[in-house]
C-alpha cells in the first residue's frame, strides 16, 4: 500500500506510528517525536519540512532516506544512520544541532551544506559520520563537535569551507578520496586530541592558503597518519606547524608548493623526516626554493633520523 501525507505528519503524537515501512510520501515533511525513537524504512523520497523538535530521541534508518528537492530542516535533533545513508538533492542551511549516534553516511550529492551560526553537527561516542560529496561551509568555530575519544568524522570527497579558527579537542579525522580545506581568513586549526587524522590510499588532504594545521597534542608524535605511499598531504599555500612536540613524517607523500608552510613553533619542536623501508618510504616533493627559503629563515627545523 502506498500512503501520500500532504501535510506534516506528527510522530509526537501518542498515535503516531513508531515505524514506517514502505512507500510512504512524506510531501511535507514531519516532525520528530520527544517521547521515542521513530524507526524509518521508506523508499519515497521526503519533501517539505523536516522538524527535529529539539528532541533528544530521534530517527532510526533502516535503509537510505533520501530527501526530495524541497527538503530543509529545523529545530535540534537526532539521528542513527545505523550503517546507511541520508541522501540529500538539494543545498542545505542549518542553524541547529545534529546530534548523530552510530554509523551515518550524510550524501551531499554535490550540494552545499552550510551550517549557519548556532548549527552543529555533533558525533556521539562510539559513533562515526561520513561527510561525503559535498562543499561543507562551517560559518562557526564549534560547528563540528566530536564527543569522545571514540567518535570519528570522516570526510569523503569534501571541500571544507573554514570561516573561523577551531579546535579539535577529542576524537579522530579520516580523509578519503579528494579533501580540501580552504577558507577567505585566516584560520587556524589546532589539533589537540590524541586521536589522528588518517589521509586513506590513493587519498589526499590539500591545505590551501590561509589555512594553518597545529599539531597541539602532546602526546602524539605522528598525528598525520599515512597508510600507504599513494597517501598525500598537499600544503598547497597552507602549513603545518608542530606546537606541542616533534612531528614525525616517515611515509606517504608530503607535497609543500609555492606558499605551502612546514613549520615548528621552536627549535626543540623539530620536524623530522623518518626513513623507512623501501615500500613505506616517505616522498616529500618541493619546489626547491620553498624548502631552501624555509629553512634560511629558520622556519623549519628539520633533519632526516
Amino acid at each position: 500500500n502506498q500512503y501520500v501525507y500532504t501535510s506534516p505528519y506528527n510522530f509526537n503524537s501518542d498515535k503516531a506510528a513508531t515505524e514506517v515501512v514502505g512507500f510512504a510520501w512524506f510531501n511535507a515533511g514531519f516532525i520528530a517525536s520527544t517521547k521515542r525513537w521513530i524507526t524509518l524504512n521508506i523508499i519515497a523520497p521526503v519533501g517539505g519540512v523536516i522538524n527535529f523538535n529539539n528532541s533528544p530521541k530521534g530517527f532510526f534508518l533502516k535503509n537510505d532516506l533520501f530527501l526530495g528537492r524541497t527538503a530543509t530542516w529545523i529545530n535540534s535533533g537526532c539521528f542513527n544512520g545505523n550503517g546507511n545513508a541520508i541522501v540529500l538533492s538539494n543545498n542545505i542551511s542549518y542553524a541547529f544541532r545534529l546530534q548523530f549516534v552510530g554509523n551515518t553516511v550524510l550524501e551531499g550529492s554535490g550540494n552545499v551544506v552550510t551550517l549557519q551560526t548556532g548549527g552543529a553537527f555533533g558525533v556521539s561516542a562510539d559513533a562515526t559520520l561520513t561527510l561525503r560529496n559535498m562543499t561543507l561551509i562551517l560559518e562557526s568555530g564549534a560547528a563540528l563537535s566530536l564527543s569522545a575519544a571514540t567518535s570519528k568524522i570522516i570526510f569523503d570527497n569534501v571541500t571544507v569551507v573554514w570561516k573561523q579558527d577551531f579546535e579539535f579537542a577529542a576524537g579522530s579525522l579520516e580523509c578519503k578520496g579528494t579533501c580540501r580545506f580552504t577558507c577567505s581568513q585566516p584560520v587556524s586549526l589546532l589539533f589537540s586530541t590524541s586521536g589522528n587524522i588518517t589521509i586513506n590510499a590513493y587519498s589526499s588532504l590539500r591545505l590551501y592558503p590561509q589555512i594553518l594545521f597545529k599539531c597541539m597534542s602532546a602526546t602524539q608524535a605522528e598525528p598525520i597518519v599515512f597508510v600507504d605511499r599513494t597517501s598525500m598531504l598537499s600544503l598547497a599555500g597552507g602549513g603545518i606547524s608542530s606546537g606541542a612536540r616533534s612531528l614525525v613524517f616517515s611515509k606517504g607523500t608530503l607535497v609543500v608548493k609555492r606558499g605551502g608552510v612546514l613549520s615548528a613553533t621552536q627549535e626543540r619542536y623539530k620536524i623530522f623526516f623518518k626513513q623507512a623501508p623501501a615500500q613505506e618510504q616517505l616522498f616529500l616533493l618541493s619546489n626547491p626554493n620553498v624548502l631552501r627559503g624555509s629553512l634560511r629563515d629558520g622556519v623549519v627545523y628539520a633533519q632526516w633520523i
